[in-house]
């Protein structure tokens, strides 16, 4: 294609551009399935990708809009540049599709509900706040997401109630119990059992786990 064909192309695009961002209030395939499979990686991060409802509308306009941006530009890039065939030219799309839903639905998502979480990640988060809030590293954070963060009743806080009940509930085995929430701060001996103990504010609050034959028995919070 010549340097005007391009220009005709782009400027083709830029219509249907405007047109896609409405016609995704009745049904756009390239919006919708470039949405549903980028959700995945949003929740990877922990967020809710707005897929439903009202809250959904935003997000589906502006990835209707975006995407017959690139058409041109990457109508160049393959059979110019990377002088690829037409299934390059499908594979750059959808890839290139695939990434503004997912960019543009991070930026409107919301934190996932800690009950939704899967047990194996909320646990990753959970150490690795863990972590932070005692190796240093979160000092550099702004005074607002400490609080947010490592405040009783914050996202810290909250990790821990919710991992403490569902392993209560589930009694898992010691080994898993340790995989789950990193090493204890305290293991102790009581009326036959152990326990491993979580501090949050050192011996006059924190989460304990009684373990006995192997496996939780019950989970609970000492107060001082």
């Amino acid at each position: 294609m010549s340097l005007v064909q391009y220009l005709v192309f782009g400027g083709v695009s830029i219509v249907v551009a405007v047109l896609s961002a409405f016609v995704v209030l009745v049904f756009n395939p390239v919006v919708t399935f470039s949405m549903v499979f980028a959700a995945p990686a949003v929740r990877w991060f922990d967020r809710m990708p707005p897929l439903h409802g009202w809250s959904g509308i935003g997000p589906a306009m502006k990835i209707g809009a975006l995407w017959p941006l690139t058409l041109a530009p990457l109508h160049y890039l393959n059979f110019q540049v990377l002088e690829w065939s037409n299934w390059g030219y499908f594979g750059l799309f959808c890839a290139a599709s695939w990434l503004i839903a997912f960019f543009v639905m991070l930026a409107g998502s919301s934190e996932l509900d800690l009950s939704k979480r899967p047990t194996g990640r909320l646990a990753r988060s959970y150490r690795k706040l863990r972590r932070k809030s005692r190796d240093g590293s979160a000092e550099r954070w702004p005074e607002w997401k400490r609080r947010m963060t490592f405040e009783w009743g914050g996202k810290l806080s909250g990790m821990m109630r919710e991992l403490g009940e569902r392993i209560g509930a589930a009694h898992f085995t010691e080994s898993k119990t340790v995989r789950l929430m990193g090493a204890p701060d305290e293991i102790e001996a009581k009326d036959g059992a152990r326990r491993l103990i979580y501090f949050w504010e050192g011996k006059g609050l924190y989460l304990y786990f009684t373990i006995q034959d192997g496996k939780v028995a019950e989970s609970k919070w000492y107060t001082g």
